[in-house]
């Protein structure tokens, strides 16, 4: 499976546990494989573009072996993001981190500066929970 840096959306099912995610990843993967890269960002896709640019060096850096899917599920999973990692239930994965784009832009989406500060400060943390798994 490639993994590769930057954000791909997951628009199906909530993740309710590691096989159900991994399962997930890899059909967002074929997904990925399959539909050419030419569509337009959204705008939440380039706020959060924006946002990684602007990250410090070291979690940036972190970007590069981590997953970052964007949902809309975030609603009925009451979160702004969830990190997943290497479990017995999905070996070997790589560690991805899931925005719920529909939570943020609820809470914060009134103001865009606000917005890409919650971005920050949620991807932040968890891309922090991340290195601390290596």
């Amino acid at each position: 499976m490639a993994h590769r840096a930057g954000a791909s959306r997951l628009r199906s099912g909530v993740l309710s546990g590691e096989r159900e995610l991994g399962r997930a990843l890899r059909r967002a993967d074929q997904r990925a494989a399959q539909t050419p890269a030419a569509s337009a960002a959204t705008d939440f896709e380039q706020l959060v573009a924006d946002v990684v640019a602007g990250l410090p060096d070291r979690l940036r850096a972190a970007l590069g072996c981590t997953r970052v899917l964007l949902s809309d599920r975030g609603r009925e999973l009451a979160t702004y993001a969830h990190h997943h990692g290497d479990t017995f239930d999905v070996p070997d994965a790589a560690p991805t981190i899931v925005l719920y784009e529909d939570t943020l832009e609820h809470d914060f989406g009134h103001d865009r500066a606000l917005l890409a500060r919650w971005i920050g400060h949620t991807l932040s943390d968890e891309l922090e929970r991340v290195l601390e798994a290596d």
